[in-house]
This record gives C-alpha cells, structure tokens and sequence, in this order.
C-alpha cells in the first residue's frame, strides 16, 4: 500500500511540475477565483504562506466551491480563537477526506500555515 501511495504522490508531483515556473502564482490564481463566487468569501491569499489561511475559512471556503454537498457553510466557524482554528482545519481535512482528496498535512499544519504543507 506504501509503494503504491509513493507512486501516486510522485505522479502528482511530475505532473505539477510540468506547469512550469508560474506554478504557485498559477494555483494562487485559481484558488481566488475559485472562491470569489463563495457566499461569505471576503479574502483573497497572496502567498501559501498567507497569515489569511490561518483560521481555515479560506480552504473550507475553496473546497465548497469544489463540492458544495461536502462542506456545510453553517459548520464554518470565524477563526478568530485558535479553538476555533484548529475545529475549522480538522473540519477541513475532514471535507478533503469525503471529496476523495489526498491530505498530505495536518490541522497543525494548517492552523500554523506551514510553509510546506
């Protein structure tokens, strides 16, 4: 099962890859322009490394606009405590699980907007 995850992550990551140089400025792009339609969307990011990705409404917000069914809008919490934080990016990861995503972080990761996640 490892080997075929391995498999499945580098295949990913070749075909990331082959974007080119604008990759992130490319992805960036669409994750906006993704969410604009959003009821309740106010931010933009400008960098995965934003201080905006903190509270996880912007990612639950993207992953509703991918698969509304998937994330409940009412689940949505402010972000403003880091209680509520870490509930929006387990929350997140959960939503990512049900759409059939492939999760490569952690509600740590998230809430701490690690830049490698």
């Amino acid at each position: 099962l490892f080997q075929l995850m391995r498999a499945h992550v580098l295949r990913l990551l070749e075909q990331l890859d082959a974007v080119g140089e604008r990759r992130e400025e490319r992805i960036l792009e669409w994750a906006n322009g993704r969410i604009s339609g959003v009821p309740g969307s106010t931010s933009t990011i400008g960098t995965f490394s934003d201080p905006a990705l903190r509270s996880g409404t912007f990612l639950l917000r993207l992953l509703h606009s991918i698969a509304p069914e998937s994330v409940a809008q009412d689940q949505i919490l402010e972000g403003s405590t880091q209680q509520e934080r870490k509930l929006n990016a387990v929350y997140a990861i959960s939503c990512a699980h049900k759409m059939g995503c492939t999760v490569f972080s952690t509600w740590e990761d998230l809430v701490e907007v690690n830049p490698k996640m």
